[in-house]
Parts: C-alpha cells; structure tokens; sequence
C-alpha cells in the first residue's frame, strides 16, 4: 500500500490524498536484481516474475506507488 498526501501549506484544510495497491504475495526465495527491497520476493498478482525482475517502467505502471501517483495526478488535473 502507498498514500501520498499532497499539502499546500502546513495548515491546508482540504489536502490531496492518494493511494495505491498492488497486491501479491511473497516469495520463499528471492530472485531478480532489479529493484530495491522486498522485490526480489514480492510476486505480483497475474505476474510470472517477481517485482525484481520486471522492467522498471513496467513495475513503475503497476506498482503500489506508481498507482498512487497517477491517483494524485488525476486529482491535481
């Protein structure tokens, strides 16, 4: 899970907040060199590799935070 809040100023009354999942489960044995982490053991739901071992615009498409952002893009448009 990701959650960017997006604040104005320190006393923003209304700031914007996103978030993001991406679900999956966890590996018994880490593979791939990609990434940072837990992504080498972090197997995305519907994916055949690990997080460590997709390209990293394509995890950055799908990824917990990358959905958060793309949330907090919508909103600020």
């Amino acid at each position: 899970r990701c959650v960017i809040a997006f604040v104005r100023d320190a006393d923003d009354p209304q700031p914007v907040i996103a978030h993001g999942a991406w679900e999956g489960r966890i590996g018994e044995a880490p593979q791939g060199t990609g990434g940072f982490g837990y992504d080498p053991l972090f197997w995305p739901l519907g994916q055949a590799v690990t997080a460590a071992q997709m390209e990293p615009a394509a995890k950055n498409a799908v990824s917990h935070r990358g959905r958060a952002l793309a949330e907090l893009l919508r909103k600020l448009a």
